[in-house]
């Protein structure tokens, strides 16, 4: 058997089900099994991110400083666009299947020292141990750790050397599990809050409520709250795909800078990234250069943010799936593209708040929709219902145009079909929507601009 093969198996062992209850705490499941493999997360320092949107940007952010500064980088982000392998990565290279074949091996043999099998964790589960024994493997220096969905009972939180705890914005999502209020859900998060060696960085423009809840956690804790800012960010204007900025760092202007992310959220995420900064500085010996900072505000990208996939037609997917990410979004189009005519190609996981997504993106005007069916059978809202949600609204006017496609490929026929050198595509919603848009575009014999 081939090793892709081998590889394959083994992903097709691994139960794709979410192990999330309140009632049984999987965390310390989870820190019995590091402890088994000799806790391997006691090797490095970690930096944790949590929120609710803008994990994976901020994430990304400071592992390409730390990156440009030399050190020896892990980075533990999902969802994943393409390859689940995205999710682990060593200085920005994504882990290879014989690695991950040789990390999942160590933890198989040792969970069934515990009497524990494959059965008794889930995916996020397998694959948050497998990112923990390669970076220990790789002897990194420093490792970036996104939470997935959750704070307190999150297997991210199994964890043990948190030196930073960073926040990003807390919004309402994932109601069903972490709470219906931004009281609750705060709450939730901030339990990953839980050493008095602890930094603290939040979110800037963090709502009060939310930003409370952190500050009392922090003070419970006896862990050390950021306050301190060192720089300044103005947005001179904004493009689909990019902002141009002026940045302060340590007293010093540095003017008209391509910062590479998309949307006024990304400057809010960047200024989380520089009071980081501005705390590790503080508190490690070696300090982050302006330089470095300055290479990651021009080099940095994101899959699945305002990602551009074509520029003739220009065709953009982006990641936006709750009502916060979508609000995000709309202003975004509205700033950047004011005047030009638009087409929104939307698929939704039917556990979100989507009626009321729908309502934000009806007040983008004169916008076409095409209405999809994302590639989960168990969770997506079928491109029938979302048509009429659309329908229903009365927001829907006569100058915007509703169209179904049943998939992800037949929404990229409509593209082909209909193809407008003066439209803009925005292709956005679920991971399980434009993930199979790109590679729907991609088979279609297109390049990634052309």
């Amino acid at each position: 058997m081939t090793e892709h093969n081998s590889y394959r198996k083994v992903l097709a062992r691994i139960p794709r089900v979410m192990l999330y209850d309140d009632s049984l705490n999987r965390v310390d499941l989870l820190r019995r099994i590091l402890k088994q493999l000799g806790s391997p997360d006691m090797t490095f320092p970690t930096i944790h991110i949590c929120g609710t949107n803008g994990k994976g940007s901020t994430s990304t952010m400071i592992a390409q400083i730390l990156q440009n500064e030399g050190y020896r980088v892990g980075l533990f982000t999902s969802p994943s666009l393409l390859d689940e392998r995205e999710d682990i990565q060593y200085n920005r290279r994504m882990i290879a299947e014989d690695e991950f074949l040789a990390a999942y091996a160590i933890l198989i043999r040792k969970m069934a020292e515990l009497n524990l099998t494959q059965a008794d964790i889930s995916f996020f589960e397998t694959w948050y141990l497998v990112a923990i024994i390669f970076f220990a493997q790789k002897h990194v220096d420093y490792a970036v750790i996104e939470c997935g969905l959750g704070g307190e009972l999150d297997a991210t939180n199994a964890t043990s050397n948190v030196k930073f705890a960073v926040f990003t914005k807390i919004a309402l999502d994932h109601m069903k599990i972490l709470g219906n209020t931004i009281e609750e859900i705060a709450t939730a998060k901030s339990k990953i809050i839980k050493s008095d060696s602890m930094i603290v960085i939040d979110y800037p423009a963090q709502a009060s409520v939310a930003h409370d809840i952190i500050a009392a956690r922090a003070k419970e804790q006896h862990a050390k709250l950021w306050v301190d800012q060192d720089f300044e960010i103005n947005l001179l204007s904004s493009g689909l795909t990019s902002n141009l900025i002026d940045v302060r760092l340590n007293g010093r202007w540095h003017r008209v800078l391509k910062f590479s992310l998309a949307g006024k959220y990304q400057i809010d995420n960047l200024a989380t990234v520089l009071k980081w900064c501005s705390a590790f500085n503080a508190s490690e010996p070696r300090k982050i250069k302006d330089s470095s900072i300055l290479a990651m505000i021009n080099s940095v990208t994101f899959p699945g943010r305002m990602e551009e996939l074509s520029s003739r037609p220009t065709l953009v997917i982006d990641g936006a799936h709750n009502l916060n990410g979508i609000d995000a979004l709309v202003k975004t189009l509205l700033a950047a593209i004011p005047n030009r005519k638009l087409t929104v190609l939307v698929g939704f996981l039917r556990d979100k708040q989507v009626a009321l997504c729908v309502n934000r993106l009806l007040d983008l005007p004169q916008a076409t929709f095409v209405v999809s069916t994302p590639d989960n059978p168990e969770r997506a809202m079928s491109a029938d219902e979302l048509y009429h949600i659309f329908e229903e609204n009365d927001k829907m006017q006569e100058d915007h145009a509703l169209y179904n496609a049943s998939s992800a490929s037949a929404a990229v026929d409509y593209i082909r079909a209909n193809a407008d050198d003066q439209m803009i595509y925005v292709a956005m919603g679920s991971f399980y929507f434009i993930n199979q848009v790109k590679m729907a575009w991609d088979s279609r014999g297109y390049q990634a601009t052309q």
